[in-house]
């Protein structure tokens, strides 16, 4: 009967495909260099449909990042977590609430983009208290990657996610 358990228990072990002998260790590596991207730094919005120069809300940059824990792979999968820093600066005083869709892409030793995210932050502007009027504000988000590859990323890209219209407006 003991040796009917010891079967079925090594079984389990051996024959499941979550083996732990199959699993391969994670690998630390460099974490690679942030860039931001130069068309896609700048963002703005308006709450109004049809956006100009005389009524854009707010606009905000991408300001800083920083990997805030080690760089892996392991299984062929890229993870770590970034911190990233936007300085948002109000236009209008009408709109308190700030959206901010913006992405993540890696790039590899031939700047060609392997692989991208894309995210959304939400926030609301800071208030001067003495004149109750909306401040330049800073927003932090940390936002773990994990990206499918097949080599460590050269460089990590930020910037916004920008439609035409948006874009045409600071060309």
């Amino acid at each position: 009967m003991k040796s009917f358990y010891l079967f079925i228990l090594l079984f389990i072990i051996i024959g499941c495909k979550s083996n732990i002998l199959d699993r391969q260790k994670s690998k630390i590596v460099d974490c690679p260099t942030v860039l931001f991207a130069k068309e896609h730094k700048i963002y703005v919005d308006s709450k109004f449909d049809d956006i100009s120069l005389n009524n854009i809300s707010y606009k905000a940059e991408v300001n800083n990042a920083v990997f805030n824990k080690e760089c892996k792979i392991k299984d062929n999968i890229f993870s770590s977590k970034i911190s990233i820093l936007f300085i948002v600066t109000p236009l209008i005083q009408e709109q308190a609430n700030i959206d901010l869709p913006f992405y993540i892409a890696t790039l590899d030793k031939k700047n060609t983009i392997e692989k991208i995210e894309y995210f959304l932050i939400n926030g609301n502007f800071k208030k001067d208290f003495e004149t109750d009027i909306f401040k330049e504000t800073e927003i932090t988000t940390t936002e773990i990657i994990n990206f499918k590859l097949t080599d460590r990323p050269e460089k990590i890209v930020i910037g916004f996610m920008i439609d035409e219209l948006k874009l045409e407006l600071f060309n």
